[in-house]
């Protein structure tokens, strides 16, 4: 399933698109045509509403329970995705 409600678009220095949807925090890979799901440590995903890339290039992001979460790191891993077919 692909998310079809984005709330929020952020682009990072690396070209990535960070997409806030009702299916999670999504990374589109502009080069590769690619979109991933980011998922948590639960591996359920919560919907996600704002999105800020802040001064230190630091990912903050609000999900849909009202806390606000930061990524440590804007590199991805592979085992933190879920990847999805564009169509």
């Amino acid at each position: 399933n692909t998310p079809n409600e984005i709330f929020d678009i952020e682009q990072s220095d690396d070209g990535r698109l960070w997409l806030a949807t009702v299916a999670g925090l999504v990374v589109y890979e502009i080069t590769q045509n690619k979109a991933s799901l980011v998922r948590k440590e639960s591996n359920r995903p919560t919907p996600v509403h704002t999105l800020l890339i802040d001064h230190r290039r630091m990912l903050w992001y609000g999900d849909e329970s009202g806390r606000v979460n930061r990524m440590a790191s804007l590199v991805m891993e592979q085992q933190k995705t879920g990847e999805f077919p564009l169509r």
